[in-house]
């Protein structure tokens, strides 16, 4: 039951934060690395989790930056041919460049979403019900995972307008993906798999989209940048 509502919790807290403007801006990175530290509390304290428990080691990370980098590889394929520039175009970084550009590949994506949410998803959650079974803590913390994009797959196919109906397509992929990085996790023993492969494919996409806009005319000084940038 505390494994059910601190899923809760997280989805509530999620979907409020995506309403506060300033979370995306300077506030997403420190309110998402306070949240997962007061998650991490959580299950140290409330779920009497180790460690261990959580995942919270460095075992086989390079297994997980292996397969992201991998599974990249095709997007950046698409990058010549113009169809394919189009399909990565995300409005959501139109006008992302420099410094801007920086901040978001190496610390907004890596720390304030691949980190945060491998750390509450993969580490804490899946860790508070392995006690009853791998299958039940995959499927717990990936459904979990699925319903934290609702809100933002939603912000996501307002600004690109979208077809409502990706939204639920979103979660549902959202989730799949969730049930392969929790795998990872008990494979691995370790959430440093996962975390990095959740990295190098939000960082390394979002790169392919940024390359993709370049020379399109977004982000031009007729057209400023729209806010909340992917996740």
């Amino acid at each position: 039951m505390g494994s059910l509502a601190l899923a809760a919790g997280l989805i509530v807290y999620n979907a409020l934060a995506n309403r506060w403007k300033p979370f995306h801006a300077w506030a997403y990175v420190p309110a998402n690395v306070a949240m997962a530290g007061a998650v991490v509390a959580i299950g140290a304290w409330a779920f009497d989790l180790d460690r261990r428990v959580m995942g919270l080691r460095w075992e086989s990370a390079w297994i997980g930056a292996a397969i992201g980098v991998a599974a990249v590889i095709p997007v950046f394929a698409l990058l010549p041919f113009e169809r394919g520039r189009t399909l990565l175009r995300d409005e959501r970084l139109a006008g992302v460049r420099g410094a801007g550009a920086a901040y978001m590949l190496a610390i907004r994506i890596p720390i304030g979403t691949a980190v945060v949410e491998e750390v509450v998803f993969r580490g804490v959650l899946l860790g508070s019900v392995l006690h009853r079974g791998s299958a039940a803590a995959v499927a717990v913390s990936s459904v979990a995972f699925g319903l934290w994009h609702i809100v933002p797959t939603l912000l996501m196919a307002r600004q690109n307008r979208l077809d409502m109906r990706v939204v639920p397509a979103g979660v549902l992929l959202t989730a799949a993906a969730g049930v392969f990085l929790g795998w990872l996790r008990i494979a691995t023993d370790s959430v440093a798999a996962p975390l990095l492969l959740h990295a190098s494919i939000n960082s390394l996409a979002a790169a392919a989209a940024m390359i993709a806009l370049s020379g399109s005319g977004y982000g031009s000084a007729s057209q400023p940048p729209p806010s909340g940038p992917p996740d």
